[in-house]
């Protein structure tokens, strides 16, 4: 005896559900529209869940591996004093460099060589890369002012 699509509906709805997706997804109809849901979800939403440039690189500044760049390099990269102590009844100073006035070579070479007083981060390149531009994303605009 043969089954009726109506007897199939009435009772058994939820086979009758999924071998329609089946089918879908073989003919890939499914899938068509699947994938322009996706792309039509990141471009209208993918802007303002994803942060941008300046601000992944604003805080890897501010907190690359436990301890940020202006702790002891100042804000902006323009030097600091870290501590001020007294060694063989002379006063000194140990000073966190200016970092935003140095080319990428030698800033590159500072991250990834151990150097007194500075911690190694095992920053990965883009890491590096986002840190730079963070210390001189305001070159540009400055120079445009001063001309």
């Amino acid at each position: 005896m043969k089954k009726s699509y109506f007897y199939t509906l009435s009772l058994k709805p939820i086979n009758v559900f999924f071998d329609i997706i089946a089918d879908m997804i073989f003919q890939g109809v499914f899938m068509r529209f699947f994938l322009l849901f996706i792309l039509f979800t990141l471009t209208l939403f993918g802007e303002s869940t994803f942060i941008t440039k300046q601000e992944y690189a604003s805080s890897l500044y501010k907190n690359p591996r436990g301890i940020g760049c202006g702790h002891c390099h100042g804000e902006n990269g323009e030097g600091k004093v870290i501590a001020n102590y007294i060694h063989k009844k002379k006063k000194r100073s140990f000073i966190g460099p200016q970092i935003n006035n140095v080319d990428f070579r030698r800033f590159y070479a500072a991250l990834t060589r151990s150097k007194k007083g500075m911690p190694r981060y095992y920053l990965t390149q883009r890491e590096i890369e986002a840190l730079y531009f963070y210390l001189h994303q305001n070159d540009k605009k400055e120079e445009k002012h001063a001309h």
